[in-house]
């Protein structure tokens, strides 16, 4: 398994609009631009506190979870390679099509990795008792909600239930990178249901697009977390990261407003494509779409390479294992720029070029 990431702009022409970042193209809050250029000269030569009480107590009040219960990071991939360093797993699941750090991760610390393939045809639902068969017999189970790059939001009971089906000193890794997008998300995580063998990953880059600074948690039993702080290396925020991260959590009305927004923009810029005819647009409950391209037309890499040459860069998703060169996933933006890369799918469509 590659890796391979959306976002690669510096690859590309100025001006190119980027559909294949999954970053909230609405952001970052105003109050994180504000905090950071009220930064100063001490801020910079000086240690962050290597222990995070105040981004610790921001995050529990935002989780509901107690700050001992937290452990800042790099981002949320520095939590998987984290957890597999530590742990030590000799056999992972993952659910694919899934993002391709897990198996990374976990091949980096010596594991072999299985994958429970979502089926298409049946909307990327989990096929719960296969994936619980498989999961008897893993160390580490990862599993994305809302998955991406399918965007299939996943019940807690579902979760819940796969959990249920690990063996002794096995453990359940949700990844809620995307929860955040979703309306009444303190039903739909599994914050209030961490046990010894279920963590939960959180990125903070996606819903506040602080994707350059770097920065998520996780979430797991206080004496896990502890072993976790014992076994990784200090400082893994910089200033400026944290500085960003506790403006952002202050941000209560951009917190509340932005799911709804994100919805909306998403249902019709869904609707836009599906009426073109020329796609499938599979439902989605984060801020991004997964679109089966139809037959008769050109694959996800060419469709990639005509857009790209329009000045619409896309996410071929081609190279998430378990998708064929008929998938593309496309971030949702604002309702003139995904017009425009609607029409400019349509040109593109029979093209053959620019």
């Amino acid at each position: 398994m590659k890796r391979v990431h959306g976002s690669r702009t510096s690859a590309h022409p100025e001006g190119v609009i980027d559909f294949s970042s999954n970053v909230n193209c609405f952001g970052p809050p105003e109050a994180v631009l504000a905090a950071l250029r009220g930064e100063t000269k001490e801020a910079i030569s000086s240690y962050p506190d290597p222990g995070y009480p105040a981004l610790r107590e921001a995050l529990a009040f935002y989780t509901g979870r107690r700050p001992d219960e937290i452990l800042p990071a790099n981002g949320s991939v520095e939590v998987l390679y984290w957890i597999c360093y530590v742990r030590r797993p000799e056999r992972v699941l993952m659910v694919s099509p899934g993002f391709c750090e897990y198996a990374l991760a976990a091949r980096a610390a010596g594991a072999s990795v299985d994958e429970n393939f979502l089926d298409a045809d049946a909307g990327f639902a989990l096929d719960i008792e296969r994936a619980k068969e498989q999961a008897s017999e893993a160390d580490i189970v990862f599993i994305s909600n809302p998955n991406s790059p399918t965007g299939r939001l996943f019940t807690r009971m579902e979760i819940l239930e796969l959990t249920g089906a690990l063996g002794p000193g096995a453990l359940m890794l949700v990844d809620e990178a995307f929860m955040d997008f979703c309306s009444g998300q303190d039903e739909l995580s599994c914050l209030s249901d961490i046990r010894e063998n279920l963590w939960v990953s959180r990125s903070l880059t996606k819903f506040f697009s602080l994707a350059g600074l770097r920065a998520g948690y996780l979430v797991a039993p206080a004496a896990d977390i502890l072993r976790m702080e014992e076994r990784t290396p200090p400082w893994s925020l910089n200033r400026f990261a944290e500085t960003a991260v506790l403006a952002a959590l202050e941000d209560t009305e951009f917190i509340t407003r932005m799911p709804g927004r994100i919805a909306e923009e998403r249902e019709r810029f869904a609707a836009l494509l599906e009426q073109t005819g020329l796609v499938r647009v599979y439902p989605s409950c984060a801020n991004f779409l997964l679109i089966e391209l139809a037959r008769g037309g050109p694959d996800a890499p060419e469709l990639a390479s005509r857009l790209l040459e329009r000045g619409f860069l896309v996410r071929d998703a081609s190279s998430f294992s378990g998708l064929s060169e008929r998938f593309v996933r496309l971030a949702v933006r604002s309702g003139a720029e995904n017009e425009a890369l609607v029409g400019a799918l349509v040109a593109a469509w029979g093209s053959g070029g620019a």
